[in-house]
């Protein structure tokens, strides 16, 4: 059955009889967690059947980053060759081999696309002008958005009847496979469809994710809110520092459910391996551990705020915030970063259904109110004559 058809309450029953039955039956049986899928400076990154996630702003490498996962996945005997190989000590379980399906929204079929393909499969240890049987890849740029998740499926259903490996699946970008990344129903469909797939089909998903244009640090609109309670490993790749010679870029460990967070490593593109390298940086300071808390933490203290209330005048919010944060920030700034985000469409707060964060002058005084989906819908919605 397509994930899209809708089933009736008597079928969901009977879906949900079997699932109980399974889940005793597991439960009476010795429990041993799954090995990971994929390491890093072998420590556990990815675990099968899991949904995760890389975010960043544009032109912070989360593409490149997804391709050096790629190449350990398909490298033989997690091997990869030099140059433009493996710098990032990232490597597969060799005890779990999976295909990998990469998903690509944005690059064109006729050189960017390829050029990446090409690279791949090289760097993996493949010879010039040779593809591995166990990368597919599957660009969509000219498939209609409401499709799109539709045509994967079938793609999968099609490609289950040839493999029978774990099935490792990139999403570049996932905001692109659904017709409004800031709505809560497209929101929960890619969810609930990745939660139908990575059962069904035995896979593992990583969603690459542009962060918003403003100063905070939040994976784009309502997408981006859902997944970050959903994902399972949350990786964020951010710029540091930026010179002449190189520009040197973070990669935080927002998210890891499984375990005790990595500590953050940091890497730059390095032109003659045309790839990413890990560095040494010292200049990690105070600056950036504030950078890193304006996403979550600063969504989180938000949402506890209407949560309670629907409006708040400016310094009101700017101080119950900033206590929130810990002295990350002081008032004053906090007050500068909240009227950024009230200018920020794809902002989201993902409470009662999800809403816009918006500012409202009232004379002289600045009001931040928090405006529910529907209602902002309903607004914006042409009248009747």
């Amino acid at each position: 059955m397509n994930y899209t058809e809708k089933r009736s309450i008597e079928e969901d029953i009977k879906v949900l009889k079997k699932n109980i039955e399974e889940v005793k039956k597991a439960s009476r049986k010795p429990i041993v967690q799954r090995p990971a899928l994929i390491y890093i400076n072998g420590e556990p990154l990815f675990r099968p059947y899991t949904i995760n996630a890389i975010q960043g702003k544009e032109g912070c490498h989360k593409s490149r980053l997804a391709e050096i996962i790629c190449t350990a996945a398909i490298a033989g005997d997690n091997e990869v060759a030099s140059p433009g190989g493996n710098y990032l000590n990232i490597v597969a379980n060799p005890d779990m081999p999976c295909h990998v399906m990469y998903v690509d929204t944005e690059r064109n079929t006729q050189d960017e696309f390829p050029v990446t393909i090409r690279s791949l499969n090289r760097n993996a240890g493949y010879r010039v002008n040779t593809i591995s049987t166990r990368f597919h890849p599957v660009p969509i740029l000219d498939v209609s958005r409401e499709n799109r998740l539709a045509v994967i499926q079938h793609f999968v259903q099609d490609l289950r009847k040839k493999v029978k490996e774990h099935i490792f699946v990139v999403l570049d970008v996932s905001t692109d496979c659904v017709d409004d990344f800031n709505s809560a129903g497209s929101a929960n469909r890619i969810h609930d469809w990745m939660n139908v797939m990575r059962i069904r089909y035995n896979m593992t998903f990583l969603l690459l994710i542009h962060e918003n244009m403003s100063g905070a640090e939040k994976a784009r609109g309502h997408i981006g809110t859902e997944l970050t309670f959903k994902a399972s490993t949350q990786l964020q790749i951010r710029r540091v520092s930026e010179d002449e010679d190189k520009e040197i870029f973070q990669l935080v460990f927002k998210k890891m459910r499984f375990k005790r967070r990595n500590a953050p490593i940091y890497v730059a593109y390095d032109q003659d391996l045309e790839t990413l390298v890990q560095i040494e940086h010292t200049d990690a300071g105070k600056e950036e551990k504030k950078g890193s808390s304006t996403g979550n933490e600063l969504h989180a203290a938000l949402a506890e705020a209407f949560s309670e209330r629907r409006e708040y005048p400016r310094a009101e919010l700017a101080s119950f915030v900033a206590k929130r944060l810990n002295g990350a920030y002081n008032e004053n700034t906090v007050a500068r970063k909240l009227s950024d985000l009230s200018r920020e469409d794809q902002f989201i707060l993902n409470i009662n259904g999800g809403g816009k964060f918006i500012s409202e002058k009232r004379s002289r005084e600045t009001f931040y109110l928090f405006q529910p989906i529907a209602e902002h819908e309903l607004a914006d919605a042409p009248t009747a004559n």
